[in-house]
């Protein structure tokens, strides 16, 4: 296969961009100045050639010149053209001179330079090939030099091989040793340039990756909604983020050079300070600090700070911070607090109106709520008295002095009847500074309070009173503090006052509905006291008997353990015990002798007539078992239903006995009173036939 002499010489071996830029500045370098030194030696050689008749030789140097001319000013020409081109001049002048003049000086320097010059511009391969043919053109025209083939032109005869012997390898190690001197140089040059373009790569990007990561750190820092910030060892802001802006409205070089400390809120000054020293363990500093820090309008804004101590870092050397506005949480968390302290408080008054109608209780839990709102220092209630129409104290907390409890206003009066009487808050920042003067001078300047709240107490449309609070320094509307408006103050002290208008109404309807149960129960018992009376004024065999019966059955029912409800009941039903005798004709009733059959059988319907007089009245449901069932014997042989043993309520049995001892001690018409001892053994001799042994024992324990 025929192989073109471009690729002989140069290859396709890829070399550097750099490397080849080299060997084109180079090869545009030769070339100017082949053309330049080459218009010299065309002149030198064209008279010898002339003179002596060298047509072939003017020839020659006549086209080398004219192509040497293009090749060195036409770079459009293909690279491997042009320096093929200059090597084939560098060749073509040693060949020339070696046939014209032997092997002469000029000879070698343009052999030796084309041997250089290619593997400057070829590379290693280039200068390899042009080693070898430099031999191989040698060792030729050597051999037709000695064998007398040819003869050189411009000089001697050389008939001695000797010389060219010497002379070539003269020529062929200095070529040789060019060579590969040039190659080593070449190598290393192209390494060297390949290792320096990597390195510039990797420069570039290592520069570019840094430009990015500044890009990006940048965009990350200016981007932040974050406080970023480099302080120095003694607290000088060296490096603020834009965000301090948004944060806390400096611009970013009105704060350099700046202590921090100037702009941290004196209360948190201590811990800043601390974390400012150095060597102090960062266990007693904590992981970050909440630090108020003054906005440029004046107001503070709560940060939550973070550090790292850097004083090792050669750039830093002090600390860096990050910071984060947490201002809105706080607030949100504090206003939670508020509203969680707030409905506590209303819950508790809501429980002691449930648990509780006692007025006095209600009002103590409902100021205790109210003091303990934070920054409240006293507070009273003012009931309004439905006879005097003034507004007299009731119950109050925080006070000093006793002079609260001395409060009597009339309507219209003062601050609190100002509010009761207009129905709506009075409130005061600072009542030294209201154009409405106090009435009560003495509680205000021997408490000490500087502002005023008023809250009339209604419930059903009607003013109960008024609720009064205190303070003993302004309210502090900041959005640090408890109340973040007066509005929000109002509506809470207003939401309470209803609660402790309804505590006081109800109450009130409760003391009012006792009083009323209390008349009704009292109109109840006189009511049944007269029917008592009546049928003694009937029976006037039985006068003062049923007196008498009651005292002695209360006092056994209680030595046998009745409770004092069941008392109440027990009393009723002794006083109505006969009650049924008012359906008993009177010519039975008033019979003075004996009963016949059916007359005693009319006689033992009087507790059935009580049972249906009484038991449509739900008062007396309970007072039922004596009229109903004091007739009734414990073996079962009584009226009107023949109970037995224990079937008989309890009150009636022991009504029973004490019915049976009056009666068997008191006198009447058709017989005299027994003996307390007779009576007694007829009660002991009835246990368990008449009477409930049990009831019978407690009597005898009591005689």
């Amino acid at each position: 296969m025929k192989i073109p002499i471009t690729k002989l010489i140069f290859g396709e071996d890829a070399v550097s961009e750099n490397l080849q830029k080299l060997r084109e500045r180079l090869l545009n370098t030769l070339l100017v100045s082949a053309a330049i030194f080459g218009t010299l030696l065309y002149g030198l050689a064209l008279f010898p050639a002339i003179e002596n008749e060298l047509t072939p030789a003017v020839v020659i140097y006549t086209v080398i010149y004219i192509w040497m001319m293009v090749v060195a000013f036409a770079r459009r020409l293909p690279y491997k053209v042009r320096a093929g081109s200059m090597l084939f001049f560098f060749f073509t002048l040693g060949v020339v001179n070696l046939v014209l003049n032997g092997l002469n000086v000029d000879a070698g320097l343009f052999l030796l330079s084309f041997i250089s010059m290619t593997t400057l511009l070829a590379g290693p391969r280039g200068g390899t090939f042009a080693i070898a043919l430099t031999i191989v053109t040698v060792l030729i025209t050597g051999f037709l030099f000695i064998s007398r083939a040819i003869h050189p032109a411009l000089a001697l005869p050389q008939q001695d091989p000797i010389l060219w012997i010497i002379g070539g390898i003269i020529l062929l190690f200095m070529g040789t040793l060019l060579g590969i001197s040039l190659t080593t140089l070449v190598y290393g040059l192209e390494t060297n340039l390949v290792k320096a373009n990597t390195l510039s790569v990797d420069l570039q990007q290592a520069v570019e990756e840094t430009r990015k990561s500044e890009e990006r750190f940048r965009t990350l820092i200016e981007g932040s909604t974050d406080l970023i910030g480099i302080l120095n060892v003694d607290g000088t802001v060296q490096y603020l983020s834009p965000s301090v802006t948004a944060m806390l409205g400096y611009g970013t070089e009105e704060i350099l050079g700046v202590s921090i400390l100037d702009y941290i809120h004196p209360d948190d000054l201590t811990g800043v300070i601390k974390a400012l020293t150095p060597g102090v363990p960062p266990e007693e500093i904590g992981p970050h600090l909440e630090l108020r820090i003054r906005h440029k309008d004046g107001s503070w804004r709560i940060v939550d700070v973070r550090g790292r101590e850097l004083h090792a870092s050669p750039v830093i050397d002090g600390y860096i911070i990050n910071g984060r506005d947490i201002t809105e949480r706080r607030l949100s968390a504090a206003h939670i607090q508020r509203q969680f302290e707030q409905l506590t408080a209303l819950r508790a008054i809501d429980t002691a109106i449930n648990a509780s109608l006692d007025l006095g209780l209600t009002l103590k839990i409902a100021i205790a709520q109210v003091t303990a709102q934070r920054g409240i220092d006293a507070a009273s209630v003012l009931l309004l008295n439905p006879l005097t129409h003034n507004l007299e104290y009731k119950a109050g907390r925080g006070f000093r002095a006793s002079a609260i409890e001395r409060t009597s206003l009339r309507l219209g009066a003062g601050y609190a009847g100002r509010a009761a009487l207009e129905r709506h808050t009075i409130h005061f920042e600072n009542v030294e500074e209201s154009n409405h003067p106090y009435t009560r001078p003495d509680l205000f300047i021997e408490e000490g309070f500087i502002t005023y709240s008023g809250v009339p107490l209604i419930a059903k449309g009607e003013v109960r009173g008024v609720l009064e609070v205190f303070r003993r320094t302004p309210f502090d509307y900041s959005p640090n503090s408890n109340w973040t408006s007066e509005s929000e103050w109002i509506d809470f002290l207003e939401t309470l006052a209803e609660q402790v208008a309804i505590a006081i109404d109800n109450a009130q309807l409760f003391t009012n509905l006792q009083r009323s149960n209390f008349d009704l129960v009292m109109a109840y018992d006189a009511t049944i006291e007269g029917w008592s009376k009546a049928l003694d004024l009937r029976d006037k065999e039985t006068e003062g008997h049923t007196q008498r019966v009651i005292e002695m059955t209360m006092k056994l029912a209680r030595s046998m353990g009745v409770s004092e409800t069941d008392m109440t009941h027990l009393r009723r039903g002794a006083l109505l015990h006969d009650i049924g005798k008012i359906g008993i004709p009177d010519h039975i009733l008033f019979k003075p002798g004996s009963f016949t059959d059916e007359e005693w059988a009319v006689m033992h319907m009087h507790p059935m007539y009580a049972y249906e007089m009484l038991a449509p009245i739900n008062y007396l449901h309970q007072a039922l078992d004596i009229p109903y069932c004091h007739h009734e014997k414990w073996d079962g042989s009584g009226y009107p239903r023949g109970l037995k043993g224990e079937q008989i309520p309890l009150a009636a049995r022991i009504f029973t006995v004490a019915d049976v001892w009056d009666a068997l001690t008191s006198d009447r018409p058709y017989r005299r009173a027994w003996t307390e001892s007779e009576a007694i053994n007829y009660i002991r001799e009835q246990a368990g036939k008449h009477f409930d042994p049990n009831v019978v024992n407690a009597f005898l324990e009591r005689r």
